[in-house]
């Protein structure tokens, strides 16, 4: 279980470095931790694989590192595969047979997954085997090691009802506050070798959006203006630098979230507009404004979603006029 950084670069090492390798040094979704806990000692006790996991939730709130975390802690090897490369029976069975017995497959992305990639799984879920027909159309059982699936999706309504259903262990992430962020912000800041003064931690927890990937992100940014600038030491000046260069605000606002609020008030009068519209308008991707920009701007009350289109809230009014 050891990371292998042999062939990693100095990005991807530091990127390794903060994640949490353990429950001790998991921050943060503590519901779920103590229902793995119980889950992870019974199972070890009984010799059993864990029961299959789906984790829910929008993107960068550790559901990978979880997993990996999950791993460690059931002492089983790990494998991980997004789930949009897996196209037959084949793929599964070949995945399947790197996985150890009561070891863990982390498949991301699994609302990816297209029919019969799913319907192959529900045998090998349930029974530990997959069946698979030959030339003359009888039906060969191949048994593979019980192991733990643990799938991550922002879209749990895209999957099955069926394959949802094989899950044992459901749950939801939820974003983080900001005293659980400025916890990681504390901890990852010694893991990247860096001295800081106390009044930088909630200000880069209250620019990190409620999320450790991008607490991470802007850590590292940080690090390499401290570095160059201030002799490896993190003050609120260097912190306002740096993020500054990386146009992220007090509020963790980014320029392509003040461009989406100017191009609804500017453009739509406020709105309601529609998300086609609004992606034309400021030249971005449809996606990436649904996934990435609104889901913050509606949490913090600068728009809401509504049957007719984005509008502008009271508090997003006042924004757009000041920017």
């Amino acid at each position: 279980m050891d990371i292998d950084l042999t062939n990693a670069t100095t990005e991807d090492i530091s990127q390794n470095i903060l994640r949490p390798q353990s429950f001790n040094d998991y921050i943060g979704q503590s519901e779920l931790v103590d229902k793995l806990k119980i889950a992870i000692k019974a199972s070890r006790e009984r010799g059993d694989a864990l029961d299959h996991i789906l984790l829910t939730g929008p993107p960068g709130l550790g559901k990978s590192s979880l997993a990996k975390v999950i791993s460690k802690e059931c002492g089983t090897n790990y494998r991980e595969v997004a789930a949009p490369s897996i196209r037959s029976t084949a793929d599964v069975i070949g995945i399947l047979k790197q996985v150890e017995d009561c070891g863990v497959l982390f498949l991301d992305e699994c609302h990816g997954l297209n029919i019969r990639v799913e319907e192959t799984l529900y045998t090998a879920m349930e029974d530990f085997a997959i069946s698979v027909k030959i030339n003359n159309n009888s039906i060969v059982n191949i048994p593979v090691s019980n192991f733990c699936l643990i799938g991550a999706t922002t879209s749990p309504g895209k999957m099955s009802g069926p394959f949802r259903d094989r899950f044992g262990i459901q749950h939801t992430m939820q974003f983080y506050i900001v005293e659980e962020l400025s916890h990681i912000v504390k901890a990852n800041m010694i893991k990247l070798n860096l001295n800081y003064d106390e009044s930088v931690v909630n200000d880069i927890a209250k620019r990190s959006r409620g999320t450790p990937r991008i607490v991470n992100r802007l850590l590292r940014r940080i690090r390499d203006y401290a570095q160059l600038n201030n002799n490896n030491y993190v003050d609120k000046n260097i912190v306002n630098k740096a993020l500054d260069l990386e146009g992220v605000d007090k509020d963790g606002l980014t320029k392509i979230d003040k461009r989406y609020i100017e191009k609804i008030w500017n453009v739509f009068a406020g709105g309601p507009a529609g998300i086609n519209a609004i992606a034309s308008s400021c030249g971005d991707d449809k996606t990436t404004l649904e996934e990435s920009v609104e889901p913050y701007l509606v949490r913090i009350g600068l728009i809401s979603r509504t049957s007719k289109g984005r509008m502008l809230t009271n508090q997003g009014v006042k924004l757009a006029m000041r920017l």
